[in-house]
């Protein structure tokens, strides 16, 4: 069983370590939040209400937004939740409900974040 401190140390690098909580910190939304703010994808491992939370949803789409695939299918509905997805990774527009994934507008805002994350690549690769 792990701390909350070694487990946020450990989180960036590993989001199943959420599963070696004990039950009851598994239930403390502040750590759910801050776990999810490191790695949004330990979204996958957290307690099924938590992945209904919009805000803490939203904060594990900001860090990563391909962690949308383990939200409630009540927020993959939902088009702010959507939108902030995309926005940091436009291949997560796949895990959004069919409403979504076929909207003109989101795949427009979905294949630009792809071209800029594109092309911030390439900005780094000439730079190395």
């Amino acid at each position: 069983m792990q701390t909350k401190e070694e487990c946020l140390n450990l989180v960036a690098h590993q989001a199943t370590v959420v599963q070696e909580l004990s039950e009851n910190d598994r239930k403390d939304r502040d750590l759910m939040l801050q776990l999810v703010s490191i790695n949004g994808l330990a979204l996958a491992y957290l307690n099924e209400p938590f992945k209904n939370d919009k805000r803490l949803v939203i904060t594990a789409l900001k860090q990563n937004g391909m962690s949308l695939a383990f939200a409630s299918q009540d927020l993959k509905n939902d088009r702010e939740i959507i939108v902030a997805a995309i926005q940091q990774n436009g291949d997560a527009l796949q895990f959004a409900t069919p409403r979504f994934r076929h909207n003109p507008q989101l795949n427009a805002m979905a294949v630009k974040q792809k071209l800029m994350g594109a092309k911030n690549k390439i900005k780094v690769n000439v730079k190395n």
